[in-house]
């Protein structure tokens, strides 16, 4: 079995959401790598404003992630290629030449399910 990292370099704004098209959960991760399906290899680009575009072998799916920048950050490094998980939501983009080594792992959303990221403030923040 293969061990997924995070590769969260330029985050860019603060946010505290688990929703999907957000932050991916520890769970949501962690069933992501127990799946024995290793996901549908696709090819996947994204725009500025996050919709992020996958096709592959009988996909071709318009999705959503908050953070276009980090996305697009990695699918330069991999030229593209993805798996995509449907069953977890989540596209998974390696992070050097060799499949199943170290990944960046993005939940997706539905371009009608986009939400704002959700920022938690704590009292020393308000001072």
């Amino acid at each position: 079995m293969s061990e997924i990292w995070w590769n969260l370099s330029g985050t860019d704004k603060r946010c505290d959401s688990y929703w999907a098209g957000h932050w991916v959960h520890w769970i949501q991760h962690k069933k992501s790598v127990q799946d024995p399906a290793p996901g549908i290899p696709v090819n996947a680009s994204v725009d500025g404003d996050g919709v992020v575009v996958l096709e592959g072998p009988g996909v071709l799916l318009v999705s959503w992630n908050h953070r276009p920048a980090l996305v697009r950050a990695a699918l330069e490094r991999s030229r593209g290629f993805a798996r995509w998980k449907p069953r977890w939501h989540v596209l998974v983009v390696p992070t050097g030449d060799a499949v199943g080594g170290a990944s960046n792992v993005f939940s997706l959303a539905a371009p009608d399910d986009r939400r704002e990221c959700f920022v938690h403030r704590s009292r020393d923040s308000e001072l």
